[in-house]
């Protein structure tokens, strides 16, 4: 039997939205649509109207594309963005277990609930996300997977990731304004990681680097471990501004260049430089452009973010204490033709264009743009909520119905 789900990515550039499904253990994307995103900056609400009706028409495109039924109905992940993310390790996660009884999964939930509580957070935030990194049991350490196992006391190593809780209130608050309602909320560098990598490379130590149109994030992954979190508020639209005032056009126009030029063989002694031709509709004229000076624009400006994400990286002393990682690109700068030269010169190391891990019903989502709409379609179904959250949920569902029931008898 399948089960459906809408995932929606909260992007500031544009909001994406997918439908996916999951049928014995198989997962696939149906359809992928995305609008332009109104209302959002870097993550942020900036205008809850334009947010909503944005998302709304996200969901509206994505159900004429898919002619799906009871399409309201569907369960709804949402990812989420940006500066206002705060993370912090916990190891004081411990319990105790009684004897002759084998360790099983309310044990997991009990320590990591433990962490939880134990993770030192800002009075203003709350907690959205808690990877569990290692299990202990006794003085045994590094344990995956610790249910089975018998013990006198369970501990876990974690890493907690906390929002402003301001923060969540407003994006509720656009999603109920949009008809989306007990929507679960992922983080989107952590929905990458499912949605790149499929079980057998769960294990290996990757860096994803998702640079989009204005925030870039990274995540750092020894295994199965989360060992690093990071948002800059950088992204294309630096190059996107700086190719603007270089040639003195609009900053759409600008954007199409940059999608048009890319970086081939910028570095090789016998580039060709091309001219290609822009038409600036507001001027009614034509704009001839260097495709070698947009080049060593975007070269010097792209070679500049990854170099600071890397001093980031080497500083929080992942290149030491992990194996040689790859390196997975996603979001819209990795679509640059060319964008793996440049990171694999600050790198030193195999960088590759992630794509989506999972079945997709059309090979044109197989982009790094929807890498997290995969991400949270594995998400859903893999990390379901507990027993008491759905429960609350089916009931608030329920209130809401009687309570629209009590307004039109009313």
């Amino acid at each position: 039997m399948k089960e459906y789900v809408i995932a929606i990515d909260l992007g500031s550039g544009y909001i994406k939205a997918g439908l996916g499904y999951n049928s014995e253990e198989s997962f696939e994307i149906i359809a992928i649509c995305e609008v332009p995103s109104l209302g959002i900056k870097n993550g942020l609400i900036i205008n809850t109207q334009k947010a909503s009706e944005s998302i709304k028409k996200s969901i509206h495109n994505l159900k004429n594309m898919t002619n799906f039924e009871k399409f309201e109905y569907l369960p709804v992940v949402v990812g989420i963005n940006g500066k206002s993310i705060f993370s912090a390790k916990s190891s004081n996660g411990m319990i105790s277990i009684r004897n002759n009884k084998p360790i099983d999964e309310n044990d997991i939930k009990k320590v990591i609930e433990q962490a939880k509580i134990a993770a030192v957070i800002p009075s203003e935030h709350e907690v959205i996300y808690i990877h569990p990194n290692n299990f202990i049991v006794d003085s045994h350490k590094n344990i995956k997977n610790p249910i089975g196992m018998f013990g006198r006391r369970l501990e876990v190593e974690t890493y907690v990731v906390s929002v402003e809780s301001l923060m969540i209130k407003n994006i509720k608050t656009v999603l109920n304004n949009a008809g989306v309602f007990d929507a679960q909320i992922y983080l989107n560098p952590i929905a990458q990681k499912y949605g790149i990598l499929d079980e057998e490379e769960m294990n290996e130590s990757v860096i994803i680097i998702d640079v989009g149109k204005n925030l870039s994030t990274i995540s750092l992954w020894n295994g199965d471990a989360l060992v690093y979190l990071e948002t800059y508020e950088q992204g294309l639209n630096i190059t996107i501004e700086e190719i603007s005032r270089d040639i003195s056009i609009p900053k759409n126009l600008s954007e199409k260049i940059l999608k048009t030029v890319g970086l081939p063989n910028l570095y090789q002694f016998n580039y060709e430089d091309n001219e290609i031709e822009i038409y600036d509709e507001k001027r009614n004229e034509t704009v001839k452009v260097s495709t070698r000076r947009i080049a060593s624009i975007m070269a010097e400006i792209l070679s500049s973010i990854f170099t600071k994400i890397y001093s980031n990286i080497e500083k929080a002393g992942f290149f030491k204490n992990s194996p040689v990682p790859i390196i997975y690109l996603s979001g819209g700068a990795a679509e640059i033709e060319g964008i793996s030269q440049i990171v694999e010169s600050v790198f030193n190391l195999p960088v590759y264009i992630a794509k989506p891990s999972i079945k997709v019903n059309d090979t044109k989502y197989l982009s790094p743009r929807y890498v997290t709409i995969a991400g949270l379609i594995k998400l859903y179904f893999e990390k379901p909520k507990d027993k008491i959250t759905k429960s609350e949920t089916k009931e608030n569902i329920f209130l809401k119905f009687l309570n629209k029931l009590k307004e039109l008898i009313e």
